[in-house]
């Protein structure tokens, strides 16, 4: 009974809770009364069937809703109600009616009245209001006494509360001769429109040979299918469900719209951060020169090492030697001015960080109004891996930049041009003191004017080679260090670039501290777009539900 009804019901219902659930959790607010939208229309049929002792209404309400009822409807008071044990409700008016539960009735509350007139005042407004808030009411006549006076008084008092949905049985029909059933039914419309001012339906039925009992389920699904009052229920739920989901669309578009915001203004930040990288950058490029001390700073230091392998002890040494004062004078080189880059790109790399905390200080508090998340202090790990990374580069440039110059192949043609000329006098002075020796100890006299001059030519000629050393000490240090004056600008050239491309580099520290407002951001807008779809799903199926409302 009321199947299309039902149908249209439960499809509502099932909207309201999906609409709930999408509001739950999109956040949307519900007023009072959205959390049990649906229980107003959740409640059974309600059946109020009258009739005395022996009229037969438990074995007509079997036959009509189709239910084995038992041992249920054996009336102990003048009014009893049955109930599904799914809907239990404590009404103050019921106070004094027999309520029994069960399992069978589902969609089903019936109320039988046996003897209204006999209730007290309180018991019968009770029963009034039962029948106006009723879908069906029945009035069950025996065929052996239609004219029951206690029926029909409790039928003139309460018609006004169920003029449209009730209907007068007239039961055990199967009792009469069947040519006595329509003067029975004919007397029986004579005597209601007499005692209420108007007509009846009325069906005569025999619930022991089932008849009848078809014309009468397809006048209740009639009028249950049609019920003003259930359908008024439906179009006020439909409203408020169709008012709470076009509440969670306006929240659900304002979330879009202020992630969008959030994505703006985080990239608002970020391309702050890019233009204090371009600042610093642009800074870098002005100061460039600072890169040019890193070697000048090292030439002292450089040149009196230098000396020290070029003079003139170490140069007499070095000719015996292999002749690698330029490999040694290059490695202290690369050595001393790596470690000035090294020291010099730490106390950047501090400038810089502590730039960028100031910055990240200064926009943090920002961040957090505008997004509403808890942002992350500054990142000191992450820019202590940059750290690292823009010192370690900065060693390797600069031991390429100065490999790159070449210096070493310079010394090394200067050293060797003053080895071989050194070489060739150490000889010559050698040649005539063995001479001068061999002279004298084969001549007869040792110490003869041939001996003495040899060996005096040979002591000249070492001093002479002494001399040469010296001079060309001084020389070879004159020209190696204007070479490595020379040499500054194309280091610092060399190593420009590399340095920029570093300095860049220094401000990805701040990325780690971006990435969880990215994935908060980026996880807020995967959360809202079945969000979206959900809602437009909804949206399309309440509107086409609004038709058969």
């Amino acid at each position: 009974l009321g199947d299309e009804y039902a149908k249209t019901r439960n499809g509502l219902v099932e909207l309201v809770r999906y609409t709930r659930s999408l509001a739950k959790r999109s956040k949307t607010d519900l007023i009072e009364g959205e959390s049990e939208l649906e229980q107003s229309i959740l409640r059974p049929y309600r059946f109020v069937i009258f009739g005395g002792d022996g009229v037969g209404k438990t074995s007509f309400l079997e036959r009509l809703i189709k239910v084995d009822l038992g041992e249920l409807t054996k009336q102990e008071s003048d009014v009893c109600v049955l109930r599904d044990m799914g809907y239990r409700v404590f009404d103050a008016n019921e106070v004094d009616y027999e309520k029994r539960y069960t399992t069978k009735l589902k969609e089903y509350e019936l109320i039988e009245v046996r003897d209204f007139m006999s209730l007290t005042e309180k018991s019968k407004r009770a029963i009034e209001l039962s029948i106006s808030e009723a879908d069906f009411v029945f009035w069950m006549l025996p065929t052996e006494n239609p004219w029951a006076p206690m029926t029909w008084d409790t039928l003139e008092r309460t018609f006004s509360q169920c003029r449209h949905k009730s209907a007068i049985i007239l039961h055990q029909s199967d009792q009469r001769d069947p040519a006595d059933i329509p003067v029975l039914l004919g007397h029986i419309k004579e005597l209601a429109v007499k005692r209420v001012g108007s007509e009846m339906p009325m069906f005569d039925v025999s619930s022991l040979r089932a008849t009848g009992i078809q014309a009468v389920q397809d006048h209740v699904d009639y009028i249950l299918n049609r019920c003003l009052d259930r359908r008024r229920e439906l179009r006020l739920v439909y409203k408020q469900c169709l008012g709470l989901l076009r509440r969670a669309e306006e929240v659900i578009d304002d979330r879009s719209r202020h992630l969008s915001g959030d994505q703006e203004y985080l990239q608002s930040i970020e391309a702050q951060i890019d233009r204090i990288r371009a600042t610093e950058v642009q800074s870098v490029v002005e100061n460039m020169g600072q890169l040019g001390k890193l070697l000048e700073g090292q030439i002292k230091r450089i040149m009196r090492y230098t000396g020290l392998r070029t003079g003139v002890i170490a140069s007499q040494i070095g000719i015996f030697g292999k002749g690698d004062v330029a490999m040694k004078v290059e490695a202290y080189l690369v050595e001393r001015v790596c470690e000035a880059a090294e020291a010099f790109a730490i106390d950047e790399a501090g400038k810089m960080r502590a730039h960028c905390r100031e910055k990240w200080q200064e926009m943090r508090p920002h961040l957090e109004d505008r997004l509403g998340i808890k942002v992350e202090g500054f990142d000191e790990v992450s820019f202590d891996a940059q750290g690292v990374l823009f010192s370690e580069g900065m060693r390797k440039a600069t031991q390429q930049g100065i490999l790159q110059l070449k210096l070493r192949r310079f010394l090394d043609v200067l050293c060797m041009r003053r080895y071989l000329m050194m070489k060739k006098l150490l000889k010559y002075s050698l040649l005539f003191l063995f001479l001068g020796g061999l002279t004298g100890y084969l001549g007869p006299d040792p110490m003869g004017v041939t001996p003495i001059a040899l060996a005096t030519l040979g002591a000249m000629i070492f001093l002479w080679s002494i001399v040469y050393g010296k001079k060309t000490g001084r020389q070879l240090k004159r020209t190696f260090h204007e070479s490595l004056m020379d040499a500054i600008p194309a280091l610092r050239k060399s190593m420009s670039d590399g340095y920029i491309d570093r300095v860049r580099a220094y401000y990805q520290g701040y990325a780690p501290m971006f990435e969880s407002m990215r994935r908060h951001i980026s996880g807020a807008r995967a959360d809202l777009l079945p969000q979206q779809k959900v809602a437009g799903q909804l949206f399309l199926r309440l509107k086409a539900l609004e038709q058969k409302i």
